[in-house]
């Protein structure tokens, strides 16, 4: 058990280390560099400031290492666009992406579950029809384009649920509130792994009968 742990962090390990190194070759190859996120304008002269700032003009095999050393330690660097800690920034948005991750699961759980038993137990059904249409048609369906849609329809035609993000300004915060942001984009969310869940359960369902 413990062989086959290890095992396991070893190729994840390896995995990150690849995807790491591709990442910071792509970004390396990349024509303008970050100088553009500041202003499109600068100068030459700014530029090569701002570059020799950020360690920019040494070989790109230095700069992954020292990038490298700092990530171990658990020191991802500041953010050239947002001006904070990298880690600070992506920490304010683990609380919003823990929650809209949740809602969709429990939403998929609680709707996908019960859909694939009935179709399963019984096939042919107005149910088992039912089900089977909508997941395959959201499982053919871009994701992008289905929140979209949702937009338009329940967001900017009907108005009867923001089209953005997680508050309302100037509101007080309100569970309510929360929940009227969250349900777009965890319906959105939620699609494509209700439709999975959907065929997956009716086909365990029919099996088990």
């Amino acid at each position: 058990m413990i062989a086959f742990v290890l095992r396991r962090l070893g190729h994840g390990a390896l995995v990150l280390l690849v995807v790491s190194v591709a990442t910071f070759s792509i970004m390396a190859a990349s024509p303008g560099g970050p100088s553009l996120l500041a202003d499109p304008k600068l100068s030459v002269a700014e530029r090569a400031a701002i570059t020799e700032r950020l360690g920019l003009d040494q070989p790109v095999p230095v700069q992954y290492l020292r990038w490298l050393g700092r990530a171990v330690r658990g020191d991802l660097g500041h953010s050239f666009l947002y001006q904070t800690p990298t880690l600070a920034t992506i920490g304010a948005r683990v609380p919003n992406t823990l929650l809209l991750a949740g809602a969709a699961l429990l939403g998929s759980l609680l709707v996908g579950i019960p859909l694939g038993i009935l179709g399963g137990a019984r096939p042919g059904s107005a149910v088992d029809r039912l089900g089977t249409t909508a997941s395959v048609a959201l499982m053919s369906m871009p994701t992008f384009w289905l929140g979209i849609v949702l937009i338009l329809a329940f967001g900017v035609w009907l108005q009867v649920l923001p089209a953005g993000g997680a508050t309302t300004d100037g509101g007080d915060g309100s569970i309510a509130d929360r929940a009227r942001h969250l349900v777009l984009p965890a319906l959105v969310l939620a699609a494509g792994g209700l439709a999975e869940l959907v065929r997956y359960t009716r086909s365990a369902t029919r099996t088990a009968l």
